[in-house]
């Protein structure tokens, strides 16, 4: 278990992360430029493997067109893991 970890969480072009609507686990805190709503950075001291659910909110510009989430998982003494979500 990885004493401090960083999540990055990215979306595409044309979708915005709604700011105030990320819901992190405990012992996590999030931030993102206040420019920026299309990346939020996540970092821990207590990372708990069992709890790593993150819950955010999006809106996309035109519901018609294709989104993707990029996630990036990074730790102290883990090789990173990056995953990707396309709705």
């Amino acid at each position: 278990m990885p004493s401090n970890a960083e999540v990055v969480f990215a979306i595409s072009a044309g979708t915005d992360m709604i700011p105030g609507k990320l819901i992190e686990p405990a012992g996590w805190n999030c931030s993102s430029d206040d420019a920026a709503t299309r990346q939020f950075r996540c970092s821990s001291n207590a990372v708990d493997p069992d709890a790593l659910e993150f819950l955010l909110g999006v809106s996309k510009q035109d519901e018609g067109e294709t989104t993707t989430l990029d996630y990036q998982f990074s730790g102290t003494g883990i090789e990173t893991a990056t995953f990707s979500n396309t709705f």
